[in-house]
């Protein structure tokens, strides 16, 4: 059988400030559609995504607009399983139903997967084929212990953690590497992760770990304008994996860099400010850098935007 594979889609009818584009809700379902309508014109029942399906854990709009699109999928035999990310958890967590991801669990919308096996090709099976069982792994959950008898078949892990290729910037701690990852965790022939923005695909034999990466482009960031938003297909006869990139528009038409270049201005005029500050300090010995900032203020020197740093750095200093 095979099964379609997304993560991090990030469904919003709010736009943000890196777009472009208004209408964010049609944007979304626009691409997301396109899986959908692959899954039914080559046999796939089920597509699998890898947790923040959704951008912000209560959004109505969009929650009326899903819960049409997954009705209608539903009736023509396409299923949606899945897992909570932090962006659809109400403080982080996974039991409270009054989100847009706790409506559509509870109304069977989207098959919530956990650490107890999801048989996903139910029913007689051929020669060839094994028993194929997903296993969830939501944000902030602990991983599925498995028994000598759920190790039977195909087993699939769907989790929601920083697990990468390489790190995103140089700094970044507190993630997992893919290859170590997979390495430890060798019940499962196949892992799809989401939380990391990072479309990679790695192999160890057959098993394979994999990120498909973002689906809305929602910030300027340089690695958005070079990504291509992608569904993968997997193949559980071949255990191989396929990459689909979905028909988008080019980022230069819809991402604009505006909002980057004005928060990086904002921060050059107030480490100018404060380096004006310090100066000031280091000249008069009976002035302490708080009381250089006050008079400063009172003399007008900084812009309103700096004015409304320094009111947050004063409220934190006492």
């Amino acid at each position: 059988m095979k099964i379609a594979l997304l993560s991090d889609c990030h469904l919003t009818s709010i736009k943000p400030q890196g777009r472009i584009d208004t209408d964010m809700l049609s944007v979304g379902l626009d691409k997301l559609g396109q899986v959908f309508q692959y899954a039914y014109d080559n046999d796939i029942q089920h597509i699998v995504e890898a947790g923040d399906f959704v951008d912000v854990y209560r959004n109505w709009d969009l929650l009326s607009a899903l819960t049409k699109f997954l009705e209608s999928w539903k009736k023509k035999g396409v299923n949606l399983l899945g897992i909570d990310g932090q962006h659809g958890q109400y403080y982080h967590s996974t039991t409270n139903e009054k989100t847009t991801m706790g409506v559509l669990f509870s109304a069977g919308l989207i098959t919530r997967l956990t650490g107890y096996p999801k048989l996903l090709n139910e029913g007689k099976l051929s020669n060839k084929e094994e028993y194929v069982n997903a296993f969830g792994c939501s944000y902030g959950e602990e991983m599925p212990e498995l028994t000598q008898f759920m190790k039977a078949g195909i087993n699939i892990l769907v989790i929601h953690k920083q697990i990468l290729m390489s790190k995103i910037f140089n700094q970044q701690e507190g993630h997992i590497y893919a290859p170590t990852f997979l390495k430890e965790n060798e019940d499962y022939d196949l892992i799809l992760c989401g939380d990391a923005h990072q479309k990679f695909s790695f192999n160890i034999g057959k098993r394979i770990i994999c990120n498909i990466g973002v689906m809305m482009r929602l910030e300027a960031s340089e690695m958005m304008y070079e990504h291509k938003p992608s569904f993968a297909v997997y193949d559980t006869e071949t255990r191989k994996l396929e990459f689909h990139e979905l028909k988008v528009q080019d980022a230069e038409k819809v991402l604009s860099r505006v909002h980057l270049e004005k928060q990086e201005e904002r921060k050059n005029n107030f480490d100018s400010f404060i380096k004006q500050v310090q100066e000031s300090s280091e000249d008069s010995k009976e002035l302490s850098f708080d009381k250089n900032l006050r008079i400063i203020i009172k003399q007008h020197k900084a812009s309103e935007n700096v004015k409304g740093h320094i009111s947050e750095y004063m409220a934190k200093a006492g």
